[in-house]
């Protein structure tokens, strides 16, 4: 039996923030380098009214000049298996991103809001490209 938090590593994707209009809030530059696959859960703390999506943007520099939004040029790149939407308090939605380059951006693109939510997030990298040996 091996444990799962051998080949994966968490990290901050999004700090916590109150979104209250309609906007396009940044999140955290992740570095993928040593991991082949990352996934990204946004949680709700707080939830009065709209819309939140997410927008992945994508580079091989460190502070993303010229990203690319993978999100627009081909949806099939950022995906979801649930059908979990964010509309109330303490619930969460999780994505998987394929094909990036080495940083990756996760934004929330709200819509659709009057009072707002305080969203937060995380990225999960996996499949390290080393991990401990298996014993």
């Amino acid at each position: 039996m091996y444990d799962l938090i051998s080949d994966i590593k968490q990290i901050n994707g999004f700090d916590s923030a109150a979104i209250n209009s309609n906007t396009t809030t940044n999140g955290v530059i992740v570095d993928t380098q040593g991991f082949e696959s990352l996934s990204f859960i946004l949680n709700a703390s707080v939830y009065t009214d709209g819309v939140y999506n997410i927008k992945v943007e994508t580079s091989n520099d460190s502070g993303l000049a010229n990203p690319v939004d993978i999100t627009s040029i081909d949806p099939k790149k950022v995906f979801s298996f649930d059908s979990e939407v964010i509309d109330g308090a303490n619930k969460s939605k999780a994505y998987g991103v394929v094909e990036h380059d080495r940083y990756v951006r996760f934004s929330v693109v709200s819509t659709s809001v009057t009072t707002g939510a305080t969203l937060n997030g995380l990225a999960l990298l996996g499949n390290p490209k080393s991990s401990p040996a298996r014993g």
